[in-house]
């Protein structure tokens, strides 16, 4: 009876390694340390996900489309962003006030070659049906942010995206070898999202500035299909840029505590 108790016990516990949930509609895994528990998204958000986001939001008046005088007078979706919080006291603030921000551009040489705007039937549209799987990339910070706001989720921290991902790759037993095998780095061709994608495919942004007094960077993780240098695919290195930077390779995922 005790060996049948401790074998049960011992099932149990390993079911409780790896947790899938479907929250909001997306796929989230559940992150077990010592200290914390949360849940992150299985993937980076997708360019169906994001544009269901926009139309929600345009609808709701979330956001609107404007042409930015500072880019050409090219049409970018903006949206309200509540100002960066004070991380702790007697530290200064980082620099973004609160006010509109721009999400993505839909015209120009930084527009995402995803999305196009349907002014007719004041609607989103995907540019093409290919792409409908593909990460969102060609967004700012505050694109992401929101995204997250809308859901009541978040941009994960450096650490919790560093720990998902050596959790993940852990928990489900991958090989490096193989995850670098079926990875696309070093390509330069973005794909449908798989498999996790902590490595390769694209970088990501979190919540987390970086480190250090007067900075106003988001710091961001992980490797991308366009990186050709092996250190950005050590999970505990990181790039970074400013909050209204708008890269071809950088889109996010999502936490939800």
């Amino acid at each position: 009876m005790k060996i049948l108790l401790l074998f049960i016990l011992f099932i149990i516990g390993c079911n409780e390694t790896y947790e899938e949930k479907n929250i909001y509609g997306f796929n989230f895994i559940k992150i077990k340390d010592k200290k914390n528990i949360f849940f992150i998204m299985k993937n980076e958000v997708t360019v169906a996900q994001y544009i269901n986001y926009l139309n929600k939001s345009l609808k709701e008046k979330k956001i609107r489309l404007e042409k930015n005088k500072d880019t050409y007078n090219n049409l970018a979706v903006v949206g309200y962003y509540g100002g960066d919080e004070k991380y702790q006291i007697g530290t200064p603030y980082h620099y973004y006030k609160k006010g509109e921000k721009i999400y993505i551009y839909l015209e120009g040489e930084i527009m995402t070659p995803y999305i196009i705007y349907d002014e007719i039937l004041n609607l989103f549209k995907i540019r093409n049906n290919e792409f409908k799987k593909h990460p969102i990339t060609r967004i700012s910070w505050f694109g992401a942010h929101a995204f997250g706001e809308f859901y009541n989720l978040k941009l994960p921290t450096d650490n919790q995206w560093t720990k998902s991902a050596r959790y993940i790759t852990e928990n489900k037993n991958l090989e490096m070898d193989l995850i670098l095998k079926k990875s696309n780095i070093k390509t330069d061709v973005i794909k449908s999202v798989d498999d996790f994608d902590f490595y390769g495919n694209v970088s990501e942004w979190t919540k987390s500035l970086w480190e250090t007094p007067k900075s106003s960077f988001r710091a961001i993780k992980g490797g991308s299909c366009f990186d050709y240098n092996d250190k950005y695919f050590n999970l505990n290195y990181k790039k970074s840029n400013f909050a209204t930077q708008i890269l071809k390779d950088v889109g996010f995922r999502l936490v939800k505590n």
